[in-house]
């Protein structure tokens, strides 16, 4: 599955908060895999 523009920007904006607050590798990629789950990484912002 490719990620579009405003995902991959949304992930990088998550990546750059965590590595700039001290959070490690493992917990970046659980917030970015959050995140896809409930949005797709901004997409979908509606509640259904």
């Amino acid at each position: 599955m490719a990620l579009n523009s405003t995902q991959l920007s949304n992930a990088q904006l998550i990546i750059d908060y965590g590595k700039g607050h001290g959070f490690g590798d493992s917990q970046v990629e659980l917030a970015i895999k959050v995140a896809f789950l409930e949005s797709s990484l901004g997409l979908n912002m509606t509640n259904p």
